[in-house]
């Protein structure tokens, strides 16, 4: 099963109180069909590193804190950002999030998400 673990950091400002992304780990493999025609698997991949593409070509900023072996990518929200920019890769992150949780609800067995704190 691919595992996606969110933490998300409370944030304050003028519009009031939000919780972005910190850290989104992304670990294992779907098992929903054998290695290279798992269509799961190739969708998760897709989208993050789709999303991990477009962040650095749409804002200069890398938000691929490692990528490792067996299926494990982890996003973190770099320090110190532009509050433009910030804004920028917080959105896409989102975005992505969207579109795993998507996934998920179609596909249950095979992937889950877990939001440390779930938006009301």
């Amino acid at each position: 099963m691919i595992e996606v673990m969110i933490q998300r950091e409370k944030r304050t400002d003028a519009g009031g109180e939000r919780f972005v992304p910190r850290s989104i780990v992304i670990e294992g493999h779907a098992g929903y069909a054998d290695p290279g025609y798992d269509l799961v698997c190739a969708g998760v991949s897709a989208i993050t590193l789709g999303i991990a593409n477009a962040i650095v070509s749409l804002t200069g900023t890398d938000a691929v804190e490692r990528i490792g072996k067996s299926g494990y990518l982890h996003f973190a929200l770099p320090e110190h950002l532009d509050p433009i920019v910030e804004e920028k890769v917080i959105l896409l992150l989102e975005a992505m999030l969207v579109a795993l949780q998507a996934m998920a609800q179609e596909h249950g067995a095979y992937i889950q998400v877990n939001d440390s704190l779930e938006k009301s």
